[in-house]
């Protein structure tokens, strides 16, 4: 009986199956991937508007979003809740923040760009406690390349898409 030496295919394909996958474990933690974490951004912001839909409608009160430009640049997103006739700061999970520096945003309210002011006054986006929800879309970019849209419907509800036509 011959003794033979070497590894069998399996084995190999085995060996370098774990070689890949190792090498995705190490590009998932060190980033690498911009438009995949923009992505992710969008998707985020798609569930927390869901949210917001649902808490202004338990809550029967007006829930906004109010976008405007910072003092360096970015876009701030603020949330604000309408109480005794004026807009005050909404509870958490409603926490305001910064728009990701690799993503691009164009809001646009019944179907028109909308310029995002230094100092907003009111919300642009209002989700009422009957259900009702402004018209609007929000455009998502990363390096001027379309990755997300949410807007509204024609029937009202919320919608996510993964491109939009410029």
């Amino acid at each position: 009986m011959r003794h033979q030496r070497g590894f069998t295919l399996i084995e190999l394909m085995v060996v370098l199956m774990l070689i890949g996958l190792a090498i995705g474990m190490v590009d998932l933690n060190l980033g690498g991937n911009e438009e995949r974490k923009a992505r992710q951004y969008v998707d985020q912001t798609y569930r927390l508007l869901r949210f917001a839909d649902e808490s202004a409608a338990l809550q029967g009160d007006l829930l906004g979003l109010q976008m405007e430009t910072t003092i360096e640049g970015d876009i701030g997103l603020t949330w604000r809740r309408l109480r005794a006739g004026a807009w005050v700061p909404a509870e958490e999970p409603f926490v305001d923040g910064e728009l990701p520096s690799s993503l691009q945003l164009e809001l646009r309210i019944d179907d028109q760009p909308v310029q995002l002011a230094k100092r907003a006054q009111t919300p642009q986006v209002v989700f009422s406690g009957s259900g009702e929800i402004s018209n609007f879309e929000l455009r998502f970019a990363h390096q001027d390349r379309p990755i997300g849209l949410i807007a509204v419907d024609v029937t009202g509800d919320l919608v996510q898409a993964d491109s939009y036509e410029p």
